[in-house]
């Protein structure tokens, strides 16, 4: 018969102990949660992009695409749900994995109270306490990862299928099924959150199969029905993501075919560095907790050992103990089967350490008070309270001062982007980042920029240079994808200097360049004078050739200068040819600036923007003289905007700024 018997009422002492330790986890995980760590993780931003999105175009997704294997789109819709209420930080999702781990602590409690009934509550209210503060599952639960989530699913789940396992009659289907559906329903939705979930589908499956095996009668067919309750429920849940798995199957498996290692040798090395990180040598890791300290500290090991003693020696005889132990190989694989044996990867195995440990404690104590009676009792009492208050102490320190310490936890957080994009925002002159379409990487300032003036474009296509501005102007350039734009400010304007050269963004660099303020831009090839209304005249121009053939394409450079606020979109043309008496309108070309780049709307007084584009002449072109005439319209009334002055004006609001020749 399997060992569940009748769970103990919950005390109100034990409510009182869980409540007071859930608050030491809520502290452990929200104090200065946008600062510590330092923001941001590329993932969590990426999952605070996409949840904007979300709110912002209402298209709802199962499973995202990406260059790193996609993601699932769960923690996408829990981090918009923090986003509605309020909390639209860069790191909005740790919000989410803080609260999870949060509350897995009460879980641990009901989950391991179900499982070993005849501890009266002590290994619960023990396990709530060691997941409350054990450092690598506080990290990771304060950073958007979305692994963060899978101690909670699995220690829900495993409670319902307890529960449902021990209630009712056979004939009272709503009691068990209750338990079971509300296991299958956050089973499901976990399926969403990515790969770490789909460990915790092992861990379903074992408990009930032991279940199956160990029970008799009226329960084995509660279980056997609830167990169709169970993933039918999940299945149903999950329907859309497995749809889509269906249709595109390479999606399944493509973020394992990244990070997976097979074959005897990784996979042992693996192992080796598992054993080791639990009380040897920790994770080198900054991300997962403080490099080389272990995973759990003295007074969890002595428990993990002890406790890991008893579930072997009682695998034939407690289902607690043969659950424990398969729920930590389970829970283990992703870092067993992954390279590096990441602790990121296998959070998942903080519920069932945190249960081994407070097995292990509450054997100690239980054999000390069969051997002690009265005062000795409570003195043993008092001695685990104050090794478990140690525990807690030791880990908050490592947390709070340690951690912080880490000289090379910046940089493994890749706050430089972030710290770039708060500086360019806080600025309070012009600042232009750039905007490569390759650089992924940049999400994070992707996700700061937006609403902000700081001007986003490619300067390989577009780059505004400032001109007798009052203040000074600065460039935040992707030197690893643009490796003219830096060389090119520094040769116009002699007297910028570097903030900083090589700024490593993780998948690349940037440097940002500091423009004084007063300098004049560089005099372009060749000169005309032309001033428009709206604040916009020509500073000098370039184009590729004098003299060309029918057919050939002339390439044309205006230099645009802005003195004033624009205020709309405008759009600029050039024609080969006047159209006039004597000169024939042969080519033209209308558009806004910069390809587009960059409307005038977006114009900043005190500025030059180069405008290059080309003009083909047609194959029929006649020999002979074309003036080079251009204007500004505002679109769709085409009317002209006013030319106020210029060294060859035209009748019709147009300046000629120069002649080609065309030759046969």
């Amino acid at each position: 018969m399997t060992d569940l018997a009748p769970k103990p009422r919950t005390s109100r002492a034990a409510l009182w102990i869980v409540t007071a330790i859930t608050l030491i986890a809520a502290v452990m995980r929200f104090v200065r949660l946008d600062s510590l760590a330092p923001a941001a993780w590329y993932d969590e931003v990426w999952f605070a992009l996409r949840a904007r999105e979300l709110l912002q175009t209402h298209q709802l997704h199962v499973f995202y695409p990406t260059s790193f294997g996609g993601a699932n789109a769960g923690l996408v819709y829990l981090t918009a749900l923090v986003q509605l209420l309020g909390i639209t930080t860069i790191t909005s999702a740790r919000w989410v994995l803080a609260a999870a781990g949060v509350i897995a602590v009460p879980l641990a409690y009901r989950c391991f109270k179900a499982l070993a009934p005849d501890s009266k509550e002590i290994v619960g209210i023990l396990a709530a306490a060691f997941l409350a503060v054990t450092l690598f599952d506080v990290i990771i639960t304060r950073v958007g990862m979305e692994s963060g989530i899978v101690p909670a699913v699995a220690l829900f789940v495993v409670w319902q299928i307890t529960e449902g396992a021990r209630h009712g009659q056979m004939l009272r289907f709503c009691i068990p099924l209750r338990h079971f559906a509300l296991a299958g329903l956050i089973l499901g939705l976990a399926q969403y959150n990515g790969l770490h979930a789909r460990f915790v589908i092992p861990v379903a499956v074992y408990l009930i199969t032991d279940l199956l095996v160990t029970s008799r009668g009226d329960q084995r067919r509660r279980v056997l029905i609830g167990a169709a309750v169970l993933f039918g429920v999940a299945v149903l849940v999950a329907s859309p993501l497995i749809a889509f798995f269906i249709r595109e199957p390479q999606w399944l498996t493509a973020r394992s075919g990244f990070v997976a290692r097979f074959g005897f040798d990784p996979v042992a090395s693996n192992l080796i560095q598992i054993a080791r990180v639990f009380s040897i040598e920790g994770s080198y890791d900054p991300k997962t907790t403080v490099p080389g300290v272990p995973l759990l500290d003295l007074v969890q090991s002595i428990g993990f050992y002890v406790g890991l003693a008893w579930c072997i020696w009682n695998v034939p005889r407690r289902l607690v103990a043969r659950l424990l132990i398969v729920w930590l190989i389970a829970a283990a694989l992703p870092g067993v089967l992954t390279d590096g044996a990441n602790l990121q990867r296998m959070i998942g195995i903080a519920a069932p350490l945190a249960g081994i440990v407070a097995v292990g404690w509450w054997k100690i104590a239980s054999q000390h008070f069969s051997m002690s009676a009265g005062q000795q009792r409570q003195a043993v009492r008092l001695a685990l309270i104050f090794l478990i208050l140690a525990s807690m102490g030791w880990n908050a320190y490592l947390l709070f001062v340690r951690w912080p310490q880490e000289p090379k936890l910046a940089a493994q957080f890749t706050a430089a982007p972030v710290d770039l994009a708060r500086t360019a925002i806080s600025a309070d002159h012009a600042v232009y980042a750039e905007r490569i379409p390759e650089a992924e990487d940049i999400i994070a300032w992707e996700y700061l920029f937006p609403g902000t003036a700081v001007t986003r474009l490619d300067f390989r296509k577009c780059i505004p240079m400032p001109h007798r501005r009052s203040t000074p102007t600065s460039y935040l350039i992707l030197t690893d994808h643009d490796d003219q734009t830096a060389p090119m400010l520094r040769q116009a304007y002699p007297s910028s200097t570097f903030r900083a050269r090589n700024v490593d963004l993780w998948q690349g660099t940037a440097a940002w360049i500091d423009i004084p303020a007063g300098v004049d831009a560089a005099v372009p090839p060749r000169q005309s004078k032309a001033e428009f209304d709206k604040g916009i005249s020509l500073y000098g121009y370039d184009w590729s050739a004098d003299t060309l053939h029918p057919g050939e394409t002339l390439f044309i450079t205006l230099y645009w200068l802005a003195d004033q606020p624009v205020g709309e979109d405008l759009t600029a043309f050039a024609h080969v040819g006047t159209g006039l008496e004597g000169s024939a309108l042969i080519a033209q070309r209308d558009g806004q600036p910069c390809v587009s780049l960059y409307p005038t709307s977006q114009w900043h007084p005190g500025e030059v923007i180069p405008d290059s584009f080309a003009i083909t002449l047609p194959e029929d072109t006649p020999p002979g003289d074309y003036p080079i005439a251009v204007g500004w319209y505002s679109f769709p009334s085409l009317e002209r905007v006013r030319l106020m002055h210029a060294d060859q004006p035209l009748p019709d609001d147009r300046a000629v700024i120069g002649t080609i020749h065309v030759e046969p």
